[in-house]
């Protein structure tokens, strides 16, 4: 079952809506001043391409590496474990995003989370510290193994630093390495709007919503999604 929160999957970290207008906060550093009101008729010249690039304010960027340290996405081992869930527990505990108990334990959480193969898991780090974590696995055995599943959780303390969006789009893009032809999520939280908003720009389509299938701590009952994005070229 997925479960992007804490993200399960991450909090979407995508850039923010320049202005309507962003060209009029622009300076006009091209127009000669006049005292006489220009002549509208008359134009003026166009800033060199390399000019109004340079005019262009800065974009709001995903990139872990735009707020600090860059993010090195890997397998995770077992050593890893304490780390991942110093990072999980708190997520665990709010409740607010995963279909787990909320007094789930250390030993049951790892259980929960290090599948045996096929799964693979999935830590996002910076410097010596585990910022997310992923878990990657068939949706179904049999003849649902050709579509993938994946949970993610990533620090709230790292909210903002793309890490979300970044473990993301490797796992994706292993899921597609795999062999999977297609990403299905069975319970994404209604109320987590960040993520639902990160799954739907990176592709995924909300199925269906069951409702009322999540009591949420705070919001209570609410829906929860069904997201699907196809991972072949031709969507076939």
């Amino acid at each position: 079952m997925p479960k992007p929160g804490g993200s399960h999957a991450g909090e979407p970290d995508g850039a923010s809506a320049p202005p309507e207008d962003a060209a009029a906060l622009l300076p006009d550093v091209d127009r000669p001043a006049a005292a006489d009101p220009p002549d509208p008729a008359v134009r003026p010249p166009e800033p060199a391409r390399a000019d109004r690039a340079a005019l262009r304010p800065d974009p709001v960027r995903a990139d872990p590496a735009a707020a600090g340290p860059a993010v090195t996405i890997r397998d995770a081992t077992g050593a890893d474990w304490p780390r991942i869930w110093t990072m999980m527990e708190p997520i665990v505990r709010a409740g607010e995003t995963y279909c787990w108990d909320r007094d789930l334990d250390d030993d049951g959480a790892r259980r929960l989370w290090f599948e045996p193969a096929p799964a693979r898991v999935y830590a996002a780090v910076v410097g010596d510290r585990i910022l997310g974590t992923a878990l990657l696995h068939p949706n179904r055995g049999g003849g649902g193994s050709h579509v993938a599943n994946a949970s993610f959780m990533t620090d709230p303390a790292a909210s903002g630093r793309g890490i979300g969006r970044a473990l993301a789009a490797h796992v994706l893009a292993e899921a597609a390495a795999q062999g999977y032809l297609a990403m299905q999520f069975n319970a994404v939280v209604e109320t987590n709007v960040r993520a639902v908003a990160l799954w739907q720009s990176l592709g995924f389509r909300i199925l269906a919503t069951v409702p009322r299938a999540f009591r949420h701590p705070s919001a209570g009952l609410t829906g929860l999604h069904i997201m699907h994005k196809d991972l072949t070229e031709d969507g076939e």
